[in-house]
């Protein structure tokens, strides 16, 4: 592994867990570049903070007044939340929160070194309106204006947005999306969540949220959604360890491993405990044995957050997804190619709603995929289309490991 990972997650883990860590031959800006592809800069910047030659660089002022910034600017945005929160528990309502200020309270004194753009809540379809109406009232307006009935049943969330708070809400409809056929089965798991559900008190507010299992099963199908399509990165992993740690006792176990297991997600997840407890100072119960989490290490240090910070990521994104889409038929290169070039309605529906009532669009929707790619492609000096390949067939072998394809 390479030193600047090694040490960007040793750090990582010494904020979450305590203690000190050393450094490996340190390479600042390195460490700095992990972080902010991660989203965690501002809790590197305080960990690095520790170092007298880190605090003595002549750019420490620079970068610990941006992480300030960070934290100030997410205070801000929790706040928002919880007062928009207050403002649903005014008119009887409850909405399920999931991840955002869930996972951020685990992070006790560094909440808020933990950035969240957005919040994600969950509704059933028929109070959307009674949603929509709240948030309207409360200065968040939807950012799409083709939100019709039948429109929701395809979509996995609809995102409201406060020019004032600069805070965005991802209302979902359904927690994993409809895109392929796993996702789908996958909403399956969380039907029992607005009867079965647990509350957490955040700053005097109490929010509603899954019960623990359901939520701890939600967090690592999440991050098993993202790795299956661009990938996903070590916040997600933290996030996952943080919330067994604090609720794993109260677990019911043999659900979970019942459940990732029709998924094929259980041992990914056991792999993601295998690299906490060896690098970042967990101390969590193997639940199987690990099956390549040095593979799925590196995958995690590439990916950033979601596996798709350069053009080459997303193009990638797309083989992935094709991949994962086309299980339990042909998975050869060609056939994944082929679905990567034209991927079905129901793959295409998310961005391009329209599908729904005119099907007859998708050739053209096609065509501007391929044009998309045809630009980016010039840009790179018509070096994307190799860089994504290979991108594309490292993260497909890493899933067939997995038995995911």
């Amino acid at each position: 592994m390479d030193n600047q990972v090694e040490n960007f997650i040793a750090l990582f883990g010494s904020a979450v867990n305590g203690g000190t860590t050393k450094l490996s031959d340190a390479e600042f800006n390195s460490i700095l570049e992990l972080a902010a592809a991660h989203n965690v800069f501002a809790l590197i910047v305080e960990k690095l903070s520790d170092f007298d030659d880190f605090r003595n660089l002549p750019e420490y002022s620079f970068y610990l007044a941006e992480a300030m910034s960070q934290v100030a600017e997410q205070a801000r945005r929790t706040e928002a939340f919880l007062s928009l929160y207050r403002q649903f528990l005014h008119q009887d309502f409850h909405p399920i929160v999931m991840k955002g200020i869930v996972c951020r309270s685990l992070y006790s004194e560094y909440r808020d070194h933990r950035p969240s753009c957005d919040e994600d809540i969950l509704i059933k379809k028929e109070d959307y309106r009674k949603a929509e109406k709240i948030l309207n009232d409360c200065g968040y307006f939807p950012v799409r204006d083709d939100v019709t009935e039948e429109n929701l049943d395809r979509f996995q969330e609809v995102s409201f947005f406060s020019d004032k708070s600069r805070l965005k809400i991802e209302m979902h409809i359904n927690p994993m999306g409809n895109e392929n056929e796993i996702r789908s089965k996958m909403n399956d798991c969380f039907k029992n969540v607005f009867d079965d559900y647990c509350e957490i008190n955040i700053d005097s507010v109490p929010l509603r949220t899954m019960n623990h299992t359901d939520s701890y099963i939600y967090l690592v199908l999440h991050a098993f959604r993202h790795f299956t399509a661009g990938g996903f990165g070590f916040r997600q992993a933290v996030d996952i360890m943080l919330y067994e740690q604090k609720y794993g006792e109260s677990f019911n176990w043999e659900y979970i491993a019942e459940t990732l297991d029709k998924f094929n997600a259980l041992s990914f997840l056991s792999d993601i405990i295998y690299i906490g407890n060896k690098y970042m100072k967990f101390n969590l119960p193997e639940i199987s044995e690990p099956v390549c989490p040095d593979d799925l290490l590196e995958d995690l240090a590439f990916n950033g957050v979601f596996g798709n910070s350069t053009q080459a990521q997303r193009t990638a994104f797309q083989m992935t997804d094709a991949a994962v889409a086309g299980k339990g038929g042909k998975t050869s290169g060609a056939s994944t190619m082929i679905r990567t070039a034209f991927p079905s309605k129901n793959q295409m529906l998310a961005d391009n709603p329209e599908l729904q009532e005119k099907p007859w669009l998708l050739p053209i929707k096609w065509a501007e995929r391929w044009g998309r790619f045809i630009r980016h492609s010039k840009g790179s000096e018509g070096n994307l289309a190799k860089e994504s390949m290979e991108i594309g067939k490292r993260r497909i072998k890493l899933l067939k490991k997995y038995g995911i394809v």
